[in-house]
């Protein structure tokens, strides 16, 4: 046994069959099916709903919080996502959960979830490569999200924009 998780299910279209994935412990990605009281119920401390404007009630006792981030490949990754990412990596790295919810569980919550791994250590062609395993091929198929991530947020570009806990 290689120790690695395998491939998520895939419909006939490559679409992620199950709703949620964990990316790495601690993080997970799910689509806008999954609610936050189903997703609290399964031990999640925190909802990130980066598609907005949240169309499930907020549990008691679960951090939630919308942000909504267009996808759409000719625009620009908002510098908010830098702030989102570092947040849920201080939830994580204080042993909390956190889900990161969107549409269809793919670009939008693709991009925070692969920032917020950036924010943890690891590297913007990692962060992908992981986010991708645990949804499949469609993760991150927004150009502009993935030149963000392998451009953007290398530790060098971190530091020139003086964003967070820049790894080197």
């Amino acid at each position: 046994m290689t120790g690695r998780r395998s491939l998520p299910a895939l419909d006939a279209h490559a679409y992620p069959v199950d709703h949620l994935a964990e990316v790495v412990p601690g993080l997970a990605i799910a689509d806008d099916t999954v609610s936050p009281a189903d997703l609290g119920a399964r031990g999640y401390d925190a909802v990130y709903d980066v598609y907005g404007p949240g169309i499930h009630a907020p549990v008691p006792g679960t951090t939630y919080v919308v942000h909504r981030i267009d996808d759409v490949p000719w625009a620009a990754v908002p510098d908010s996502v830098d702030a989102l990412a570092e947040e849920i990596a201080a939830v994580i790295r204080d042993g909390g959960r956190v889900a990161v919810v969107c549409s269809t569980g793919l670009n939008r919550s693709g991009l925070v979830a692969a920032r917020a791994l950036i924010a943890l250590g690891h590297a913007p062609a990692d962060a992908i490569g992981l986010v991708r395993h645990a949804r499949g091929p469609r993760a991150l198929s927004n150009r502009a999200f993935v030149h963000y991530l392998l451009l953007d947020c290398t530790p060098r570009r971190l530091a020139e924009r003086g964003v967070g806990h820049a790894q080197g």
